[in-house]
């Protein structure tokens, strides 16, 4: 729109994000050659909005140009939402540049991206999500820091354009030069083979078959567990070696994982697809925002970032009191809900929580050979610390026992086989996870430990044998109603795992041993 001779207002589109949504920003550019020189942003825009401006200044004179004579007004619209981060400098810029010449963008452009003092564009996290977004609100045209270009292209019938520098867009943008869209890529140009050569291995952990089947088991069918042991009995060395045998991400999981590691910035720009299961094991002194997620902005915490993969909480009852009971929701619903004045935020968090703890706080209560040093109360206190509540969301209770000198020197001399364990193993776990994914097909779930009571009474049907040793185990072991459906998924896995149609009461014997603490 045109107003005079010297004067002009120009509007762009950009992206903004509240939490992990994003929304669209309109960016309009007014500049004058009538009044005193000015430079000002308006819109409800916090510092790193502010501070454009001077980025964007800066970047002129490195191209070239200057508007030191103009009287430059900036409306970031809506004014009510509260704007933050770099990437509008981009916008802002091209707006200026077109103001000036006299050039009308496209209004189905989306421009996204944060200057460098040259004139060249950085790397600007959450292009992915711009992508999905430009995609699904019906723009045509995504221009971005070349940095991005990857993850910008995965999965969009958008056309996205990498730019390196202001000289680039501002030759496209006057007709000099044409910018070439990037080819979209898809799931298979980054899917490759997980490199599962790691020190952290089945093989190298001695002995243990009993927790090494209860995470085999947590594998297959995404269960949460916990390993209970002495210190030294191996039980950190387990957890890191489950990764080892966990199964890739199906299409639709990446694509969920690499959202939130695309928003908090923490994506591979050459392989911005996440296709292994994210495992996140945090310290005990990790604080309540760093776990479960907040802040202004709200950022999301460590069960956020295990979505879809593992949660491994080591010396687990030394956590704060508070943590471990704000995970009852992500583990009941698979969603963690952060609520503040201005609203409330819904965060994925469906992952495998893998906990282990001592038995006591010197570790050595029921040791073979060494002695307790704790009193009753000092135990009894120290088991308190995991509520009930939180044991009752656990599918898995394992334990690790001290090894004796033989079996040590017996290790040294053969090689445990039982595990060999790992191509046969991720091999059947893969299996029984694309079972699971056909099984549940329309369903939004992808494993048995995320069915409902009515996914149990549609693919767990009992026979009368197995319903009554179920109902045997339920009164001798008093379980709840919640530990009573978990029986039943993770006999559903043991059975996939055996190639069972029917869930067998050698299956629903086999769960049910792991329900004993």
């Amino acid at each position: 729109m045109k107003l005079t001779g010297f004067t002009m207002l120009v509007k762009l589109n950009c992206v903004s994000f509240k939490d992990l949504q994003p929304t669209s920003i309109t960016v309009e550019v007014y500049v004058s050659s009538r009044g005193l020189p000015a430079f000002d942003i308006v819109g409800l825009a916090d510092k790193a909005v502010d501070e454009s401006k001077h980025r964007v200044r800066t970047a002129f004179r490195s191209t070239g140009l200057d508007f030191a004579d103009k009287k430059i007004t900036v409306n970031l619209a809506p004014a009510d939402i509260h704007k933050e981060g770099s990437y509008y400098d981009l916008p802002i810029a091209v707006g200026i540049y077109c103001a000036r010449q006299g050039i009308c963008p496209d209004e189905t452009d989306v421009f996204y991206g944060e200057l460098s003092l040259d004139g060249s564009l950085r790397s600007t996290p959450r292009t992915l999500l711009v992508s999905i977004f430009a995609k699904e609100t019906g723009f045509r045209r995504l221009f971005i820091p070349s940095y991005n270009l990857h993850e910008a292209a995965i999965y969009t019938g958008t056309e996205v354009y990498g730019i390196r520098n202001l000289s680039q867009i501002f030759e496209h943008l006057a007709g000099k030069t044409r910018l070439e869209p990037a080819e979209n890529l898809q799931f298979k140009a980054f899917s490759k083979k997980l490199n599962r050569e790691s020190n952290n291995s089945f093989t190298r952990v001695i002995g243990q078959f009993q927790a090494k089947r209860a995470l085999e088991i947590s594998a297959a069918g995404g269960h949460n567990v916990l390993l209970t042991g002495s210190p030294g009995t191996g039980k950190t060395m387990l957890a890191n070696a489950l990764v080892s045998i966990l199964p890739p991400l199906s299409e639709e999981e990446s694509l969920e994982v690499t959202k939130i590691y695309s928003y908090i910035g923490e994506t591979n720009p050459d392989l911005p697809l996440i296709y292994s299961r994210p495992f996140r094991s945090p310290h005990h002194t990790a604080s309540f925002a760093g776990m479960i997620g907040g802040g202004n902005p709200i950022t999301p915490g460590e069960v956020t970032k295990a979505h879809r993969g593992v949660l491994f909480l080591d010396e687990m009852p030394e956590f704060a009191r508070n943590i471990l009971e704000a995970l009852r929701q992500p583990l009941q619903d698979g969603v963690v809900n952060i609520t503040r004045s201005r609203g409330s935020t819904m965060l994925p968090a469906k992952f495998m929580l893998v906990g282990a703890c001592n038995p006591c706080p010197c570790g050595f209560f029921g040791h073979p050979t060494k002695e307790c040093t704790c009193s009753i109360s000092q135990i009894n206190g120290y088991k308190r610390r995991l509520s009930g509540p939180i044991l009752d969301r656990i599918d898995l209770f394992a334990s690790t026992v001290p090894l004796n000198p033989d079996e040590l020197e017996e290790s040294l001399r053969t090689k445990d086989t039982s595990y060999s364990g790992e191509t046969p193993i991720i091999e059947n776990i893969t299996k029984v996870r694309k079972l699971q994914v056909k099984r549940f097909k329309g369903e939004t779930i992808f494993s048995n430990s995320e069915m409902n009571r009515d996914h149990i009474l549609k693919y767990c049907r009992l026979k009368n044998s197995v319903e009554e040793f179920l109902k045997s185990v339920t009164t001798k072991m008093t379980l709840s109603t919640r530990s009573y459906f978990k029986l039943i998924k993770v006999s559903r896995t043991i059975a996939d795992l055996d190639e069972c149609g029917d869930i067998e009461v050698e299956h629903m014997a086999e769960a049910a041993q792991y329900r004993l603490r």
